[in-house]
């Protein structure tokens, strides 16, 4: 995706005119969250106060903390794999593919905590 320039995102923030929904911009944009991450944020319940944070935290002069880089390409991957290749479930909950069709096993913590299966297609399987 593009990125906004500096001027771009003054003038989306300048335009709009409450303060709420400029805080919630500027606070999607800075911190780069999800529209839904952000409307669910508990300090844009007291607009002027967050507003008095950002302002304060922006005039901070900031030291970031950046590690020495590394080695080589294989420790970068090395470093990274630890994040990005969790298995998000096992095999062995996965009950059955079939026609674009996945079932799996869960916990219903709701349902004194017993297992059962759903299925759902695989498209879903995969973006949830």
């Amino acid at each position: 995706p593009d990125t906004l320039s500096k001027a771009e995102i003054l003038l989306i923030l300048n335009n709009v005119k409450f303060l709420k929904h400029r805080i919630l911009l500027f606070t999607i944009y800075s911190a780069g969250l999800r529209v839904s991450e952000a409307v669910n944020l508990k300090c844009l319940k007291r607009p002027f106060e967050f507003a008095n944070l950002l302002y304060k935290l922006h005039n901070m002069e900031w030291v970031v903390y950046t590690k020495e880089p590394f080695s080589s390409p294989e420790n970068v991957l090395k470093y990274l794999g630890r994040y990005t290749h969790r298995v998000a479930i096992s095999d062995a909950r996965i009950r059955a593919f079939d026609n674009g069709m996945v079932t799996f096993e869960y916990t219903d913590r709701k349902d004194r905590c017993k297992n059962k299966l759903s299925t759902i297609t695989a498209d879903e399987f995969i973006l949830t």
